[in-house]
């Protein structure tokens, strides 16, 4: 599925729902370093997770069913993805929020620095974000985010790209001052499947606990 105001026809399976639609694309198992079942659009059974099918061009992820600030630790790395990029999520997002010429011109691009039309770089925080909540934060505690350390952009994501995005836990910690507060800081590396790195940030989000 691509992102976009498109709005291509979606689907959510999760286990105990409609039998898995079969797609092209191959199923992400990676978070959680969970073995991939070798059919494709197979739903994995497990307790902690749910995979989510979303459209028959590629969107395919884990969710997380019910991970909880207390899942996670310092040193921890997780997956998430893949999520396949094409030209026309490209130009519709461009030209809705960041209609620069190498962004909405395929002509011109062709002709400039990068040699072709390339993505925002707010669409990609928005691609990373979206696997993040599908894959990690969704029923968890979060509530907030009081922003980022930095983000970076070292190379440009183009359309057909498919990216996976890498997640570094750096820091746990319940709050001193307020003990319903968890914080949690850690590090989003988005990755093509040609290993070119194309976003690079650190987040802190914050999570309601149970007093």
């Amino acid at each position: 599925m691509n992102l976009n105001p498109l709005k291509d026809l979606y689907w959510i399976l999760t286990i105990g729902g409609r039998p898995p639609v079969r797609c092209s694309a191959r199923v992400s198992c990676a978070t959680w370093k969970q073995p991939c079942s070798p059919k494709h659009g197979t739903i994995l059974e497990s307790s902690r997770r749910r995979q989510v099918l979303i459209g028959c061009n590629a969107f395919q992820t884990q969710r997380s069913a019910e991970l909880k600030f207390a899942d996670f630790h310092v040193g921890q790395v997780l997956q998430a993805g893949p999520y396949a990029l094409n030209e026309a999520e490209v130009l519709a997002f461009a030209q809705q929020w960041d209609p620069q010429w190498f962004h909405v011109d395929p002509e011109a691009a062709s002709r400039g620095p990068f040699k072709g039309l390339i993505a925002s770089g707010w669409h990609t925080c928005g691609i990373a974000m979206r696997l993040v909540v599908d894959a990690f934060l969704a029923g968890s505690e979060s509530f907030a985010s009081p922003g980022l350390a930095y983000i970076k952009w070292p190379h440009p994501l183009r359309p057909d790209d498919e990216v996976s995005l890498q997640v570094s836990v750096l820091e746990t910690r319940v709050s001193k001052s307020n003990p319903s507060l968890g914080v949690l800081r850690w590090r989003w590396q988005l990755h093509t499947a040609k290993g070119s790195e194309v976003l690079d940030l650190e987040a802190t989000v914050l999570f309601k606990l149970q007093p």
